[in-house]
């Protein structure tokens, strides 16, 4: 079977979970969750001869300005179920009030984009797209700002979660942003939860 990240608020406590892969459907089951870091790992069967697997980036080596990708399903009630791409940089090596496990990242976070894959320019994933400040504001404060900063968890702590072992991409040869997102294009499902 496939193995595909998502965030773990997305499937907690749902009696049914299906993957979208190229227009077709397919079961997915729960291998492993962290509701502290708002991660989980699913199996879907099915997809293992389709999907092709990202490596995986050690997001340590990140720096400020780093250029990065983001590949996920933004409103796809309106815009469709195809992957869409999106640009940007790192803006901090920390999240909210300094938070060491997630990134600051100028990719928008929209609905439908939660739990995407965060790519470095070797086509690494380095993070799943998590949050937005509005969100944060709105949680603590009772407001939701129009703020356009968002936030991805580092994949270390999805390492953390495993039942198993994975290891970082030792690749170090930088690949165009076209390629990354071809690549990224391939391994990236939509995942829906019945509760």
């Amino acid at each position: 079977p496939a193995l595909v990240a998502t965030k773990a608020q997305l499937i907690a406590g749902a009696a049914k979970i299906t993957a979208f892969y190229e227009n077709q459907k397919f079961p997915a089951t729960v291998v492993a969750q962290d509701g502290s870091n708002d991660i989980a790992i699913l199996k879907i069967s099915g997809l293992e001869e389709r999907i092709v697997p990202l490596p995986l980036g050690d997001p340590r080596t990140a720096k400020i300005g780093d250029p990065i990708c983001a590949m996920g399903f933004p409103a796809p009630d309106l815009v469709g179920l195809s992957p869409k791409a999106g640009e940007g940089t790192i803006l901090s090596l920390t999240g909210p009030q300094d938070d060491l496990r997630a990134f600051q990242i100028s990719v928008p976070a929209q609905p439908g984009t939660s739990g995407s894959p965060l790519l470095n320019r070797y086509g690494q994933v380095i993070g799943l797209t998590s949050w937005k400040l509005s969100e944060v504001y709105a949680a603590k404060l009772g407001s939701a700002p129009d703020q356009n900063v968002s936030y991805a968890v580092k994949i270390s702590y999805l390492l953390n979660a495993l039942p198993f072992n994975l290891s970082y991409s030792q690749d170090t040869a930088a690949l165009t942003t076209q390629a990354i997102i071809e690549r990224a294009a391939k391994a990236v499902v939509y995942i829906t939860a019945e509760h």
